[in-house]
């Protein structure tokens, strides 16, 4: 278990990556402004806009695409990160996307000729507001803060599609990826 701290502290215990096996919380890094946990492993954006991993990131049959040795920095001016089921994201304050895992699926918007699996961050997509790994939901408004202006209905918490990302573009167009192929147009209908 992770969490954040008011002041930004990063806290987890249990069997963390990067920290080892612990009984009661212990700090694991400051200053973190957002933290997202997968199956193996983590993605920390700081408030410096630098992307931490630690753990491992596996493709969908658990085989170890990347392994991380404690806390590695992966990118640097950053504004979002996200941790999907076997991929990772990192939107960059140009709107860049940057993404790697698998990608056996085409989950992270290449073609899977080109590479079944990114172990190093890799730039898929300009110009994206938001990105969403593995599903496409909204819990609250704070969640996925400047998608919807009203946090959607409880029902709608079980939409979810494997092996899918999804990208908010700056023109407000949605496109996915996935078994359906690399980022086709989508449309979004809220229920």
């Amino acid at each position: 278990m992770v969490y954040l701290t008011d002041g930004g502290v990063l806290m987890g215990t249990g069997n963390l990556p990067a920290a080892g096996a612990c009984c009661v919380a212990v700090e694991l890094m400051s200053d973190v402004q957002y933290v997202k946990c997968s199956p193996y492993g983590m993605i920390v954006l700081k408030a410096d806009g630098t992307v931490w991993c630690a753990g491992r990131l596996c493709d969908g049959d658990g085989n170890v695409i990347r392994e991380y040795d404690g806390f590695e920095q992966v990118m640097d001016h950053a504004v979002y990160a996200d941790a999907g089921e076997s991929t990772m994201a990192v939107i960059r304050s140009d709107g860049s996307l940057w993404m790697w895992g698998d990608n056996s699926s085409q989950q992270c918007g290449v073609d899977s000729h080109v590479a079944e699996n990114f172990t190093e961050p890799t730039q898929v997509r300009e110009n994206v507001r938001m990105v969403w790994l593995d599903r496409l939901a909204f819990y609250d408004e704070q969640e996925y803060q400047g998608y919807l202006s009203v946090a959607s209905a409880p029902t709608d918490m079980d939409t979810y599609h494997t092996f899918r990302t999804y990208v908010l573009q700056d023109d407000g167009q949605v496109y996915a990826c996935g078994q359906e192929g690399t980022f086709v147009k989508v449309t979004v209908v809220e229920g």
